[in-house]
């Protein structure tokens, strides 16, 4: 489930359930067209994932981000 979307310049930037922030291109979002119906896919520009603990095993469930200046912070 996606919790955050936000838009970072060129960027929509998507965050949840999972514990991966991903950055879409809004260009190719814009510029997208479905073959039949309403699906297409596309991919995402770049992904991390945030764990919980020391051992990384759990994801976090990312519910809030703020950006400050070039930072981002969960």
């Amino acid at each position: 489930m996606i919790e955050v979307l936000l838009q970072d310049d060129d960027y929509y930037v998507t965050a949840g359930a999972d514990g991966f922030i991903k950055w879409w291109r809004i260009t190719e979002i814009d510029q997208a067209e479905a073959e039949e119906g309403l699906n297409f896919a596309i991919s995402p520009t770049k992904e991390i994932q945030i764990n919980e603990g020391e051992d990384g095993a759990n994801p976090a469930y990312i519910v809030n981000m703020i950006r400050s200046d070039s930072k981002w912070f969960i």
